[in-house]
């Protein structure tokens, strides 16, 4: 095994050539964070089944409601410093994290005073149970978005194999904790009370455990907490692009499509998920380079990355029905739906660029990006949606990642 293991290490060392890229780093760290990626996506992906077989749509549409608002509400946790964080803990500036947490925690509870603002609009419009559930989520975000910063800790030190162990241990509480609760309640507010309730029980153990490994009197990098701020204000459009399909399907088509819609869009998230690990990858080691160093290999890594891309849209959409039929008969109308919004993960190539503009610093770049590219994807879904029903959410979705895609090379080729 041990001549195995060496005889590996040197091919892959050779073909550093052909790859441009740290071949041995890559290995090592992408085969915990892909372990991660497909158990965790494999568990998420059980669980849908089971909630699709359980639940019937208009349920499980109201259940994927709830936590469309707990992301929007969620745009008050900083997600931005978690990408800051990682950067400073990359270069030993520990005392960061628990910088960034209690950022992260003070303006949490501007998010809950949002949810709080929703539940007041839904009571009014008399449905009771999406106010409730606007209430539940705005409740947790205190805890459950704070929580969500360790995997900056575990990315940041490269320690791959410890985010994948806590990943995978979260998402089988959760997963074993919602299937239960569906099968003796169809009640989508007491499943989702169980979802975010043990999200916010496993995360924050991890994070007890790495706050106490932290000195308290650990170096702060001083940029991290303005860093953080400016990429949280570049999310903001973003994040309400990303939930904004969701929000629209419910309003105009009504819960039962919102969950054709989601179950059409889970498999290509899922590898979408795998592919993003690049990013998580990526960020540590070019923290340390400049854009120079980085510009000479990133063209070479985007073409492999987008021929991987062509390859998995191509298997998948040949396989698609046979894989709706085997685990999702009650979802087959999704399949069209899902086989076209394959398409999407030609953005694949993206995720090095963006790991290259976050770590160099790049700030205008990425604002003029994501305010861009956000701005393309909500006028699209805005227009499509109430003209061509889901058939405009999968066309918007796929124009506003190519051109996402485009926007981001060019804002690569433009930094220095």
């Amino acid at each position: 095994m041990e001549e195995l293991k060496n005889n590996l290490f040197a091919l892959l060392k050779k073909a550093e050539r052909f790859t441009k890229t740290d071949n041995l780093y890559l290995f090592r760290g992408g085969f915990f964070l892909t372990l991660s990626s497909i158990t965790t996506g494999a568990l998420s992906f059980i669980m849908a089944i089971v909630l699709g077989w359980l639940l019937p749509k208009e349920v499980y549409g109201n259940y994927k409601y709830l936590f469309s608002i707990l992301g929007i509400v969620a745009l008050f946790t900083l997600g931005g410093m978690d990408t800051a964080v990682t950067q400073a803990i990359a270069r030993g500036q520990d005392g960061s994290f628990r910088m960034g947490f209690r950022k992260k925690l003070l303006f949490s509870f501007l998010g809950t005073i949002t949810a709080i603002g929703i539940a007041i609009f839904y009571f009014n419009q008399d449905k009771s149970m999406i106010g409730y559930g606007a209430l539940l989520m705005g409740a947790f975000l205190p805890l459950w978005g704070p929580f969500g910063l360790f995997p900056a800790y575990f990315v940041g030190k490269g320690q791959f194999r410890n985010i994948t162990k806590a990943n995978v241990g979260i998402q089988t509480l959760v997963a074993i904790s919602v299937i239960t609760t569906a099968y003796f309640s169809k009640n989508f507010f007491v499943i989702a009370f169980v979802n975010v309730f043990f999200q916010t029980l496993g995360s924050g153990y991890v994070m007890w455990k790495i706050l106490r490994s932290i000195p308290k009197n650990s170096e702060v990098d001083p940029k991290t907490s303005s860093y953080g701020f400016h990429l949280s204000a570049i999310d903001v459009l973003s994040t309400v692009s990303n939930y904004l399909d969701n929000i629209l399907i419910f309003t105009f088509l009504g819960p039962a499509s919102l969950a054709v819609y989601n179950f059409a869009i889970a498999p290509t998230e899922q590898i979408k998920g795998l592919l993003k690990n690049t990013y998580s990858l990526a960020l540590p080691k070019f923290s340390n380079k400049t854009m120079t160093d980085i510009k000479r290999t990133i063209n070479h890594k985007m073409l492999l990355f987008g021929l991987v891309a062509l390859l998995v849209i191509f298997l998948y959409i040949i396989t698609a029905r046979f894989l709706f039929s085997i685990f999702l008969p009650k979802y087959l109308d999704s399949v069209v739906y899902s086989q076209i919004f394959s398409i999407s993960l030609l953005i694949a190539p993206i995720y090095p660029i963006l790991a290259a503009l976050k770590a160099t610093s790049q700030t205008k770049k990425l604002y003029g990006y994501s305010i861009t590219g956000a701005l393309v994807e909500i006028t699209l879904i805005a227009i499509l949606i109430p003209l061509w029903g889901l058939w405009g959410a999968i066309f918007s979705q796929i124009a506003a990642r190519l051109f996402n895609l485009v926007y981001a090379w060019i804002a690569l080729q433009k930094s220095k």
